[in-house]
C-alpha cells in the first residue's frame, strides 16, 4: 500500500523602488543575477515549509501584511510594490510495511 505527502515550500518577494525585498526573512534586499544559462536566479530568498493549506496561507497572509504600502487619494492602504509568490510543491510516496 502507497501512502504520499505533500510538502510546499513558498518564498514571497516584493518589487518596489526598482529592488527585492524578501517578505518572508525581515525584508532582506535580494540580488538577481543570470547564471550561465541565462536563467534569472533570485538569491538570498526564504522559502517556507507548510505541509497543510492552513500553513500555506498563514505564511501568504503574513508576507501580505509587510508589504509596502501608502495612503492614495482613493485607498487608504494601497500596495506600492509589485509581489510574487512562489510556490513548491514536493511529493513523497512510501509504502506500509
Amino acid at each position: 500500500m502507497m501512502n504520499k505527502r505533500f510538502d510546499f515550500y513558498i518564498s514571497f518577494f516584493e518589487i518596489y523602488g526598482g529592488r527585492l525585498f524578501d517578505l518572508l526573512n525581515n525584508k532582506n534586499k535580494l540580488s538577481v543575477l543570470e547564471d550561465k544559462n541565462q536563467k534569472v536566479q533570485i538569491f538570498g530568498l526564504e522559502e517556507k515549509l507548510a505541509r497543510s493549506p492552513d500553513e500555506m496561507r498563514d505564511i501568504i497572509d503574513l508576507a501580505n501584511s509587510i508589504r509596502t504600502t501608502h495612503n492614495t487619494v482613493t485607498n487608504e492602504t494601497s500596495s506600492r510594490s509589485h509581489a510574487i509568490c512562489n510556490v513548491i510543491t514536493i511529493y513523497f510516496y512510501f509504502s506500509k510495511i
